[in-house]
């Protein structure tokens, strides 16, 4: 499928066409058909043309307009996630001559997959002043490196600023010169530069609908998936450590985005259903409300675990579930992946650190395993992962919702000296950080938390969803004799927000307990860039950030640290 501007003047010289034979045929058989005949033309044309303008208006990839081209939905036989790739004959001819003419600015977006092992320097296709090759792309005089892996996906974005010199009068065409180098799922083409917050929107709207990760892009400004309205379907403030594969279920007309049924487009295969399992391209309509979204996110299996042939295991484990303003008549998922070699776990749960719920194993079909999972039971906006509802032989996680009190603790008095512990808020992404000996204690407030354990390089070899309720009743009379591992009385503000590389920097620090308190700022690579001891209840501190990325400010009080960490964009 495909949506053009130059669509409308092929409707309308068609439609003229065919009203003016039709209507000489007429007034020569009956004269005074003139007058009713062409008030029904009129009509005709203006709602053709009205419903033609008000589509391509409306529905908008990423929510983001002003495109002149846009192909889509094809229906050759390879595949790209749950969605057929485009028929490269077909596009290339009801493509022709529909680009405006290259003159100016442009972005191009892409979703290839490469069907080579290894690069030739072979071109693909040239359109206009802009060539794909297997190794490269060539826009005018200048040329970017590419790489790929074989059968795996990739989102392509070029930006081009033409010079005011450079003119093409002539009709811009799509030709293909060896189609059998990729596979082509979209082409989306913006005849003028769009922004940073445009190039993001469509890029993320790209990666959900084909499963192709963006989370690990090393400029961090990118890693987020935005949602129409810029609210963010995956925070990489929260979510950082599921950045591995990213998929959705959901719907949103006005992008013209709808799945009922995605799978894996890279990795090991996993494929997720709503209400049935369908055959591969097949997106089922169930009637799920606009802007209604499941998200499903991967992380990294923990490589330092040593797995036995007869040690059973739980092949969710590594992914999390968030309902994003869900809505649908369906309430029952299913999740098709291979079977493991080795043995399952009898029981798997569902839960967002508050509710356990039983995921059972559906059935086993050829060489693959599929569980249910009942939606109904799921609270919106929360993240559920999976466990087994058993303690680790390790580390043992607890509750005090009297209290507001999360310990941490390991088991049989190990003492772990090289393991850090993360507790990190859904709602605000704070995070509190400590060294795991024994055990820990913390006071938070009430809401969803993560609590990662990370072993070397600071990967998490221990995760749990946990849930702070209200306080209690009697919380004044014991409060007094609680071990307080938390940061209390003090506010942090960064600004500039957003911050870009080279921008000076201002830290907000208030605190009536400064003459403990002392704060470090680590940049994206982890180098320390400023430290010092707080002087006053309100301090300004300023530094520099001369890289983009992540940056860490961690505030001290005696053994206790708070981490707050904020995105330096590039310029």
């Amino acid at each position: 499928m495909s949506l053009t501007n130059q669509s409308l003047g092929g409707v309308f010289k068609t439609l003229s066409r065919s009203c003016l034979c039709h209507f000489l045929f007429r007034f020569i058989l009956n004269p005074s058909d003139y007058y009713k005949f062409i008030g029904k033309c009129i009509l005709v044309v203006i709602v053709i043309f009205s419903s033609e303008k008000s589509h391509s208006q409306t529905v908008k990839p990423g929510g983001v307009g002003s495109f002149s081209n846009w192909y889509f939905s094809g229906d050759s036989s390879d595949f790209i996630a749950n969605h057929a790739t485009l028929n490269l004959l077909d596009l290339q001819e009801n493509s022709k001559f529909k680009f405006p003419k290259f003159n100016g600015s442009s972005t191009l977006f892409l979703v290839v997959k490469p069907n080579f092992t290894q690069p030739k320097g072979e071109r693909f296709f040239s359109l206009g002043d802009i060539e794909l090759y297997d190794d490269r792309m060539v826009h005018g005089k200048d040329s970017t490196s590419l790489s790929f892996a074989p059968g795996v996906p990739k989102i392509l974005m070029l930006k081009t600023q033409r010079s005011h010199r450079f003119k093409n009068d002539s009709l811009v065409e799509f030709k293909f010169e060896d189609s059998t180098l990729f596979s082509l799922a979209e082409l989306i083409y913006f005849p003028k530069l769009k922004s940073r917050y445009e190039i993001r929107a469509v890029s993320s709207y790209l990666a959900l609908k084909y499963g192709i990760p963006i989370a690990r892009n090393p400029k961090w400004y990118w890693a987020d998936y935005w949602s129409e309205d810029s609210t963010r379907y995956w925070d990489y403030a929260v979510d950082y450590y599921f950045n591995k594969r990213i998929y959705a279920i959901g719907k949103s007309q006005s992008e013209h985005f709808y799945q009922s049924q995605t799978r894996s487009s890279s990795g090991e295969y996993i494929q997720f259903s709503l209400d049935t399992i369908e055959p591969l391209g097949v997106n089922q309509q169930i009637g799920l409300s606009e802007n209604s979204f499941l998200i499903f996110a991967e992380k990294d299996k923990d490589s330092t675990v040593q797995i036995a042939a007869n040690d059973s295991i739980n092949p969710l484990e590594n992914w999390q579930v968030r309902l994003f303003n869900w809505s649908s008549p369906s309430d029952s998922l299913f999740v098709q992946l291979l079977s493991p070699s080795n043995p399952i776990k009898d029981s798997i749960f569902i839960t967002n650190g508050s509710n356990y719920h039983y995921v059972p194993l559906f059935k086993t079909k050829g060489d693959t395993i599929i569980y249910l999972i009942d939606l109904s039971k799921l609270v919106n906006g929360d993240r559920y992962v999976f466990n087994t509802k058993e303690r680790t032989p390790i580390y043992n996680v607890k509750v005090d919702n009297d209290l507001n009190k999360l310990m941490v603790s390991t088991d049989r008095g190990l003492n772990f000296e090289s393991n850090r512990l993360e507790v990190l808020n859904h709602s605000s992404g704070v995070v509190l950080e400590g060294v795991l000996n024994n055990e820990l204690e913390f006071l938070l407030d009430p809401g969803k938390y993560s609590v990662y354990v990370l072993g070397e390089n600071n990967f998490p070899v221990y995760h749990q969803l946990v849930e702070i309720k209200d306080f209690g009743e009697n919380i004044e009379q014991k409060i007094d004799n609680l071990p307080d591992h938390s940061i209390n009385d003090f506010s942090m503000k960064v600004y500039p927000i957003p911050a870009v590389e080279g921008q000076r920097i201002t830290l907000e620090i208030v605190t009536t307990s400064f003459t403990k308190s002392s704060y470090s700022v680590l940049n994206s690579l982890g180098q320390e860039v400023d430290k010092g001891k707080l002087k006053s209840e309100i301090n300004l501190i300023h530094f520099t950030a001369q890289l983009p990325g992540v940056y860490m400010v961690r505030l001290f009080q005696g053994e206790k640290m708070y981490t707050k960490k904020f995105i330096v964009g590039t310029k």
